[in-house]
């Protein structure tokens, strides 16, 4: 709520920048819906400012299935 509403798109982005300030300082990664199609190998999007020393890009993960040709999964 804000006395200010002429004032509350500017309030809202403030309100929004120090939010993801203080989660990038705390190394917590924001995400949004079209991230997680492919998010596994990728670089995180916190800043590198943020980042703890030594940061390495995780490796790309791949899981393959084998199934059987009647169904279901092998193990």
């Amino acid at each position: 709520y804000t006395k200010e509403p002429n004032r509350q798109a500017a309030i809202y982005s403030s309100l929004h920048r120090h939010i993801q300030d203080v989660c990038n300082e705390r190394s917590i990664e924001l995400m949004s819906p079209h991230y997680s199609a492919m998010r596994d190998g990728s670089q995180t999007t916190i800043p590198p400012e943020h980042l703890a020393s030594g940061y390495k890009k995780p490796g790309f993960n791949v899981n393959i299935r084998q199934y059987r040709a009647g169904g279901g999964e092998e193990s």
